[in-house]
C-alpha cells in the first residue's frame, strides 16, 4: 500500500490555512481507517508527514486549537493519531519528505522515524536501505533536500552517492523517495512535464537508474503515473493522502504522452483526489487500484517488465 503527503497544512508565509478539523477537508484519518481496513502486507508513505509549521489564526474555527511546530504534540496529530490503525495494521516504510528537512521537520524526523538506530542531529540526511519484499527490492532514498529549480553541485553529488547502494539489490529495484524524477504538473485537462526536480534529473544522468524498474514518489498532491521509456524506469507518485490537493476541480482523469528529458513518448496519467494505491503481486506483474474516499477503485495499473499501465475505471467497474 502506498500513501503520501498526509499533513495539514498551516503556514503563515503561504497563507494556507487548511480545515485541519473537518474531515472532509482534510481526510487522511479516513484514507487511513479505509486503508487499515484493507488488511495490507506492508504500508510505504512517500514522506511529507509535517505540515503545521504555524499556529492557526485566532478565531478560525477551521484548525482551531491545533498543535504546531516540530514538537510531538504536532507530530502525534498530524501522523500517529490519524493513522493508529494503519500503524497497527502492518510494518511501515518510511521515506523522508521536504516537510522533514532541517528547516522544517528534521529534529521529530530523526527522532521518530529515520531507519538508523541511532538519533542523528541536524544537519543530516538518511542513508538509502534496501527492503526485499519478493519479487522486488524496495531502495529507500532520501531527497529531502533536493531543490527543485536550481542545480546545486553538493546535492547532485549527494544524490548520486545515494543512489550507488541500489545496485546491491538481487531483485529489480523500485526507488521510493519524496521527489519524483520526473514531475508531471496539470492545467485544466492538460497534463506536461514542469522540469523541475532538476538535480534528481542530473543525479540520474550521471548515475543511470540501471536495475531500477519504479519510481515511487510523492511530492505532488495528485496521482499520476508515467511508462517507461526506453533505459527509464516508470513511475508513481502517490501524493493525495490529506494535504491540500493541487487542484479540488481536477478529479477527472487526464492521459498524455510526454517526451520527458527528451526521452521516447511515454504515456502519462493523472487526476487530483485523495485517496491510498495498493499493489499486488500477481505471478511476476503486479496488479495495482487506486481507491478513493469512498473506498471505490477508480484506477487500475499494472506493472510488469518495466512498463507501468493506468486506465480509469467506470463507476461500479
Amino acid at each position: 500500500m502506498v500513501i503520501g503527503d498526509t499533513g495539514c497544512r498551516l503556514k503563515a508565509s503561504d497563507d494556507a490555512w487548511q480545515a485541519c478539523n473537518d474531515p472532509g477537508e482534510y481526510p487522511f484519518a479516513r484514507v487511513a481507517a479505509a486503508a487499515a481496513a484493507f488488511k495490507p502486507d506492508l504500508v510505504i508513505h512517500v514522506g511529507d508527514y509535517y505540515y503545521r509549521e504555524t499556529p492557526c489564526p485566532d478565531g478560525d474555527k477551521r484548525c482551531a486549537g491545533s498543535p504546531y511546530g516540530d514538537r510531538w504534540g504536532s507530530w502525534k496529530t498530524e501522523l500517529f493519531d490519524p493513522a493508529a490503525s494503519l500503524l497497527a495494521a502492518a510494518p511501515w516504510v518510511f521515506a523522508r519528505g521536504n516537510h522533514e528537512d532541517c528547516e522544517r521537520g528534521g529534529k521529530g524526523w530523526f527522532r521518530l522515524l529515520d531507519a538508523d538506530a541511532a538519533v542523528r542531529v541536524c544537519p543530516a540526511g538518511s542513508d538509502t536501505f534496501l527492503v526485499p519484499i519478493g519479487g522486488a527490492a524496495l531502495g529507500v532514498v532520501d531527497t529531502a533536500d533536493g531543490n527543485d529549480t536550481s542545480v546545486q553541485p553538493a546535492q547532485v553529488e549527494a544524490l548520486t552517492r545515494n543512489l550507488a547502494p541500489l545496485a546491491a539489490a538481487k531483485d529489480p529495484v523500485w526507488l521510493v523517495t519524496h521527489r519524483p524524477v520526473w514531475e508531471v504538473y496539470r492545467r485544466g485537462d492538460t497534463l506536461f512535464d514542469t522540469g523541475a526536480n532538476v538535480n534528481e534529473r542530473a543525479a540520474v544522468k550521471d548515475h543511470p537508474l540501471n536495475g531500477v524498474e519504479l519510481v515511487v514518489a510523492g511530492h505532488l498532491h495528485t496521482f499520476y503515473s508515467l511508462d517507461a521509456a526506453p533505459g527509464r524506469p516508470a513511475e508513481l507518485v502517490v501524493g493525495t493522502g490529506g494535504d491540500l490537493l493541487d487542484s479540488n476541480k481536477a478529479a477527472n482523469i487526464a492521459t498524455a504522452d510526454l517526451a520527458l528529458g527528451g526521452a521516447p513518448p511515454a504515456k502519462a496519467f493523472g487526476m487530483d483526489r485523495f485517496g491510498y494505491f495498493v499493489l499486488d503481486r500477481n505471478g511476476q506483474a503486479w496488479e495495482g487500484a487506486f481507491h478513493d474516499l469512498t473506498d471505490q477503485v477508480v484506477a487500475r495499473c499494472r506493472l510488469a517488465a518495466g512498463r507501468l499501465t493506468c486506465e480509469a475505471v467506470s463507476p461500479g467497474g
